[in-house]
């Protein structure tokens, strides 16, 4: 039997956390009443220098904050999914997870629902899967076709450890 469960994930093309929150501050979804946010962290976020890297944790706090505002007991998931084809970009995605960890953190992590997809290894440039795009003026971030069964095989077991879906069972 299924469960019924309302998902949100709001996308905007390009959009950053900094994006996000002018979405938010505008009024956009305040109604929104949900189980499960997915909020898509966005390789753009990655690519901000150190200092912008802070500003851009302080503003997923914001929207976390947000999201917990319209629906209290909601789970929320930061996904993040970014290539690593050169050493600068390794380094800032390791900078990257280790701020969506004390992001997580910072929220009391999982035992007060808040999950973390990194599906950055799988859609790597350097990985064997074959996930990402290869579009030659692309980002060859995006998931191709096989990528988009790869996309969802990894995050499933994400939404599965998530209180709702753990209460529904």
């Amino acid at each position: 039997a299924g469960v019924d469960c309302r998902l949100f994930n709001p996308s905007f093309g390009g959009a950053s956390a900094a994006q996000w929150c002018a979405f938010l501050r505008q009024g956009r979804y305040r109604s929104t009443k949900v189980d499960v946010w997915h909020l898509d962290t966005a390789f753009n976020d990655l690519g901000s220098s150190a200092g912008e890297a802070d500003a851009t944790q302080l503003l997923w706090e914001e929207i976390i904050r947000w999201m917990r505002s319209t629906s209290p007991n909601c789970d929320i998931i930061l996904h993040h999914m970014g290539p690593s084809d050169s050493a600068e970009k390794i380094a800032k995605r390791s900078a990257f997870r280790t701020r969506l960890a004390t992001t997580q953190s910072n929220f009391g992590g999982t035992a007060n629902g808040i999950y973390i997809a990194d599906l950055a290894d799988a859609f790597s440039n350097t990985s064997s899967t074959d996930f990402a795009s290869t579009e030659g003026a692309g980002s060859k971030i995006h998931p191709n076709i096989v990528g988009q069964r790869g996309y969802a095989e990894i995050i499933r077991p994400v939404y599965q450890s998530t209180r709702f879906l753990r209460n529904h069972r």
